[in-house]
């Protein structure tokens, strides 16, 4: 009797343990970096959050993004590099050249990017997109638009994108919108569907 027999593979083991790395900025204390376990979060049990290292000379962080083993942020308007395994922080840029408001790297291209935004005299906004040289902080200019972003994330597929919240007429709460960000670096309007997507990659990124 001729048998087929499938191999079924076991299920994966769920993670022991699931590490969420941060910054904690204090006017009174200093910029500290912090870490807890996403695994033990639920609705019962306050989850611990332990203290790694602090910094009394960083009091604000405004900005930061992940690049391999490395988080680039800027804190106190200085361009920093922190590797949470070593706790060390390194001071790239002690004067970043633009006030920068959002930061993201496109893995696929592996491009640092970062926005700063500007209020014209009519009250309009202007967001200019930067490419971020890792080594130096250094800026260079890519495209701006007239449109207000409030942050910029990438999907991990060679998608970035750009997050706006304006105030619509009648209304007294910002709205958020999504923006896509081409290869060419323009931005277009992204339908909710597609909202919803990017929302879904990214936090699969975060865990």
């Amino acid at each position: 009797v001729d048998a087929t027999f499938e191999t079924v593979e076991p299920e994966p083991e769920p993670p022991t343990s699931l590490m969420v790395y941060g910054i904690n900025p204090s006017s009174s204390f200093g910029c500290s970096t912090i870490e807890f376990d996403l695994s033990t979060v639920n609705t019962t049990d306050k989850t611990a959050v332990t203290v790694l290292n602090t910094w009394e000379d960083y009091t604000e962080i405004t900005c930061g993004a992940s690049v391999d083993n490395c988080y680039y942020a800027v804190l106190n308007n200085k361009f920093v590099s922190i590797n949470f395994t070593t706790n060390e922080l390194k001071e790239i840029n002690s004067s970043m050249s633009e006030s920068i408001c959002g930061m993201a790297y496109e893995p696929v291209s592996k491009v640092l990017y970062a926005i700063n935004g500007v209020q014209n005299e009519d009250k309009s906004y202007t967001t200019t997109l930067y490419t971020v040289d890792p080594k130096s902080g250094a800026l260079t200019a890519v495209n701006t638009y007239s449109t207000k972003l409030v942050a910029i994330t990438a999907d991990g597929n060679g998608g970035l994108y750009g997050v706006s919240a304006t105030v619509p007429t009648g209304k007294w709460w910002p709205v958020p919108q999504l923006w896509s960000i081409d290869a060419e670096h323009n931005i277009s309007a992204t339908p909710r569907s597609e909202e919803r997507r990017v929302g879904k990659e990214c936090l699969k990124r975060c865990r």
